[in-house]
């Protein structure tokens, strides 16, 4: 669960570069207690961790207990190599000071899904 202000992520250990292209990104959140605007980052670290942001939106989710979200992103291409990281990050970035946001993790259990990422398609 996320307060305002707190972030959470799930990182990836990647094996090749990334094509610039579009993401499909899935952000269901569930017990959304009060609205909430969560960023979504989809962040390459290279093995040294240096950071770049690939794409990135926000959503403002409603109040529930299971909340769809889906969206296409336009991302750049990450020249990435075996063992740097791909992460999607959530950020709490805006509502009241008692909003929170928790990613789906049980998935259709709150009719919802769990949040994930595909990838552009390789030329």
């Amino acid at each position: 669960m996320l307060g305002l202000g707190e972030s959470n992520q799930a990182p990836y250990r990647l094996k090749a570069p990334i094509p610039a292209g579009t993401w499909h990104l899935v952000g269901d959140g569930e017990n959304i207690n009060l609205t909430v605007d969560v960023r979504f980052d989809i962040v390459w670290r290279t093995a040294a961790g240096v950071s770049t942001t690939l794409a990135s939106t926000t959503h403002t989710f409603p109040p529930g207990r299971g909340v769809a979200f889906e969206t296409d992103l336009e991302g750049i291409a990450a020249p990435a190599s075996a063992g740097d990281f791909l992460i999607l990050r959530f950020t709490n970035v805006g509502g009241a000071t008692d909003s929170t946001y928790t990613p789906n993790g049980d998935g259709a259990l709150v009719g919802a899904r769990i949040p994930n990422l595909t990838l552009p398609a390789t030329p």
